[in-house]
Formats: C-alpha cells, structure tokens, sequence
C-alpha cells in the first residue's frame, strides 16, 4: 500500500498520544523511518514507526509546557518513581486521581463524596458549600510563661494559659478578623491585664479590664472591624 493510504493511522496514532496536553508539547524519540507521500509502503517499515510511537505512548509519555520544565507520566509497572505514575486499574465515577512515585507507590484513586472517606489537602484553607457533620473539637491551649504578650491573628479559636507569678499585659491587635475569639486563662498568680495595641478598640459590659484571680478565664471576641485594621474587642468572663 501507498503511504498516502496510511498516514491516516499516523494521524489516529498521534491524536491518541496528545489529546488532553492542549498547547504542552508531547515529546517522543525520532521514528525510526521518515516516509514521504507517494512512496510504496514497506510494511515492516510502517510496522516498526507505529511500534516506536505506541511504546513511547505506553512506557513514559513526557509533556512540556510553554512555560518550561518537563511532567512525566508512566504506566503502572513502572518501578521508577516520575512525576505522575497511572493507576493499574481505573477509577469509580466521581473519583480524583492522586499522583504518586512509581512501583509501591504508583498513584491511586481517592473516592469523594462517601462518607468514610478522606479527603487530601484539609490542611490549607476550604470553603464548605453545604452542611458538614463533624466528630469531637478539641481546641488548642498555648502556655505563656513571660509578663506581656501580643495576640495575633493565628490565637484565634485557642486559649491561651499564663503561667507566671508576675502581673501580665496582652495587648490587643486592630487587624484581628471579625468572629475571632480568643480565652486568657490566669493559670498563676499573675493577674492579667487587656490593653487596647494599635487599631483596636476594646469594650466590656463591667468594665473589665483584668482577670479576677488564678484559673479566672477571660474571653476575647471581635464582633466587628472596619477595613481590617479595626477590631472591636468585647471583653467577656470572669474579670476585675
């Protein structure tokens, strides 16, 4: 046969290899014969280009972007690890894929959407679109031990537990976010004291401004702030 009745197969073959990259590059060795329009066919010829570009498809398909640097992706019995090694076997509906190494560790499929089932990346910050069940919270305590200490942003939804003997001054901050709330715990026999730092404004219904006593807790919670750097701190517990 003529090589222009078989470029078709070329073309299939091809269309396989780079559907799905878009505009990345799929990147495979020379074929091992260049055959021209017109020429009589040699099918052995034709036979080993279409094996040279189906084994490249099948062993380690490298894809390279616009912006640089090469992705590569292989088949599941691999034992080399790469950048994206498939899964031997294929995945339920409405599954993610996870890349993995190769060999032991190839990549596998993460169901979604069941309960039971993790999900990667809970460490980052999730936007949740419906209602969500949860187990037990346990908050966070951080323990101080010196006589002053500034709140910051990462305290909110944490108690906080003084330890020292000496008197305590925290000190507020504007940019705490609204519905930030934070507990002071007078764990020693040093009083603690609430002063309003840059940008913050502080109220309470008693005028309280310091802890009643050892193991008097005071609450912290921000109801409002304008622009950001603003925070309305009310005051709440068991305070002097």
């Amino acid at each position: 046969m003529r090589v222009n009745k078989v470029l078709s197969l070329y073309f299939w073959a091809a269309c396989l290899f780079v559907i799905g990259i878009g505009a990345a590059e799929a990147q495979c060795p020379p074929l091992p014969y260049q055959l021209s329009n017109g020429q009589l066919a040699d099918a052995t010829k034709v036979m080993a280009d279409l094996n040279a570009l189906f084994n490249c498809i099948g062993t380690n398909l490298q894809v390279s972007g616009p912006g640089g640097g090469v992705v590569s992706i292989e088949n599941p019995n691999a034992t080399t690890n790469y950048n994206f090694n498939l899964p031997a076997t294929a995945g339920a509906a409405g599954a993610l894929l996870a890349s993995g190494g190769g060999g032991a560790n190839a990549a596998t499929w993460t169901s979604v959407g069941v309960s039971g089932h993790a999900l990667p990346f809970l460490d980052g910050a999730n936007t949740w679109s419906g209602t969500q069940t949860f187990g037990s919270v346990v908050g966070t305590v951080s323990t101080q031990t010196g006589t002053s200490y500034s709140l910051a942003v990462s305290d909110c939804g944490t108690t906080i537990l003084f330890t020292g003997a000496a008197a305590i001054t925290v000190t507020t901050l504007g940019s705490l976010p609204a519905g930030c709330s934070i507990a002071l715990e007078q764990g020693g026999s040093g009083q603690i004291t609430i002063v309003a730092g840059a940008g913050a404004t502080q109220h309470s219904s008693h005028n309280y401004t310091k802890s009643f006593g050892q193991y008097a807790i005071l609450g912290l919670f921000v109801d409002t702030n304008a622009g950001g750097s603003a925070a309305n701190v009310i005051i709440t517990g068991d305070g002097a």
